[in-house]
């Protein structure tokens, strides 16, 4: 589920030309090496505890900081770029009132 979780992010990121989309995605490996690395530890005892203050460290920290920062960048009105990184529209999103 992450892993597709992602993958959408960061075509997202790369559709709308994000700066800092290097970093993010160096985030998601180092949560997936993170995830493994206990998933692993815990074959040979558990890791219930340890996993649940992962994740919670991350659903806290990532998604509401991180993926707060690249909603903002598409929801200012960046520009969908094409492969060629030409422009080929502009993001227009109403925020609520």
């Amino acid at each position: 589920m992450a892993l597709i979780h992602f993958a959408v992010e960061e075509a997202l990121m790369r559709l709308f030309d994000y700066p800092e989309s290097d970093k993010h995605n160096a985030i998601h490996e180092h949560f997936l090496t993170r995830l493994e690395d206990i998933l692993n530890r815990s074959i040979h005892k558990s890791a219930d505890s340890e996993m649940l203050m992962f994740l919670q460290e991350w659903l806290t920290n990532h998604i509401l900081g991180s993926d707060r920062d690249y909603a903002r960048h598409i929801l200012s009105g960046a520009a969908l770029v094409r492969a060629d990184n030409s422009t080929l529209v502009t993001a227009s999103v109403e925020q609520p009132r």
